[in-house]
């Protein structure tokens, strides 16, 4: 039986729409309770199968977020959920030993992130990641291991179609952001959300004045796809946010009728701190592979490459 509707819809940040859950579900090819039962029976059934996965036992909640991210197909939720256990042993930077209530204060002299509360109509999650006060206190490797904490969090307590994600530089300096961002540790941190964790995402929204942040982005677009091109957009004003997002999903701090970003930080990081939380966090750390039980070896090199050669990256 699943449990996911009365969780999402009694979180205490996360406001859902009449319906949303069942309609995401049935966007996904899931008519009724049974048939999405049956998917998450089938994907139980091939954990507990999987001689190289040390837990056998990951949840049916976690279960389904994986099938749903993987747009109701049960075998691109298998690849992913190996991809997640087995990046635990290639980047256990990432993933291990993780103090979520006193590891990151140095990291938020810097930054904040905030997940709107209320979802857009095609129930996406609005993300805010805002740069800002002691950029030298910014750490790459801290804010790869929170993306981590928060994605974790996300696939237990929330069910939504993907992000849509704000990324404010107003107050900072593009360049002095540019030089704490380490390029093998960024690659490593794009794997783990795209491939790991299977993130979608809708759009990304740069809110910064400065041209140099209009030149960069268009020379990025010049080498993408239309589709990941359309995807892309500079905003020198929080006001040209509105036509993309609805005021309701959107901080008051940029004029919308939401928390604040600040507040919704701090509401966010009060729920990573709870002590059922950091249990969980305690278990996932155990989601991983011992490769001398895989039936095949070709993980590695088919997604990954050697190390610091990461070659497949695909964008939803």
């Amino acid at each position: 039986m699943l449990i996911r509707a009365g969780l999402v819809e009694t979180h205490p940040i996360f406001k859902v729409y009449p319906g949303q859950v069942d309609a995401i579900r049935e966007a996904f090819g899931f008519k009724d309770a049974k048939s999405l039962d049956d998917a998450v029976d089938v994907l139980e059934t091939w954990v507990k199968q999987q001689n190289h996965f040390l837990v056998k036992d990951l949840g049916r909640t976690y279960l389904e977020s994986y099938i749903i991210m993987a747009k109701g197909s049960i075998e691109k939720a298998k690849k992913r959920l190996d991809k997640r256990c087995t990046l635990r042993n290639m980047m256990p930077e990432l993933f291990t030993n993780i103090r979520v209530d006193t590891e990151f204060n140095k990291l938020f002299n810097s930054y904040q992130h905030a997940s709107m509360p209320m979802p857009t109509k095609d129930y996406y999650r609005i993300t805010v990641d805002r740069y800002a006060g002691d950029v030298e206190s910014f750490d790459h490797l801290q804010y790869a291991r929170y993306l981590h904490v928060c994605a974790e969090y996300s696939m237990v307590n929330e069910l939504i179609v993907g992000l849509e994600s704000i990324i404010d530089l107003q107050e900072v300096a593009l360049t002095d952001m540019m030089r704490k961002f380490n390029l093998v540790l960024l690659q490593k941190t794009m794997i783990m959300l795209i491939e790991g964790y299977g993130a979608k995402l809708k759009a990304i929204h740069i809110i910064n004045s400065s041209k140099f942040v209009e030149n960069i982005v268009a020379m990025l677009k010049a080498g993408l796809s239309e589709k990941i091109k359309n995807r892309l957009h500079v905003h020198s004003t929080p006001e040209t946010l509105h036509k993309f997002i609805a005021k309701e999903s959107l901080p008051s701090d940029y004029g919308g009728t939401g928390p604040s970003i600040s507040e919704c930080h701090d509401m966010f990081f009060k729920e990573l701190c709870t002590d059922h939380f950091k249990q969980r966090l305690k278990q996932v750390e155990h989601f991983q592979t011992d490769e001398t039980r895989r039936v095949t070896s070709k993980f590695n090199d088919e997604y990954m490459g050697m190390p610091g050669s990461f070659r497949t990256l695909s964008v939803d």
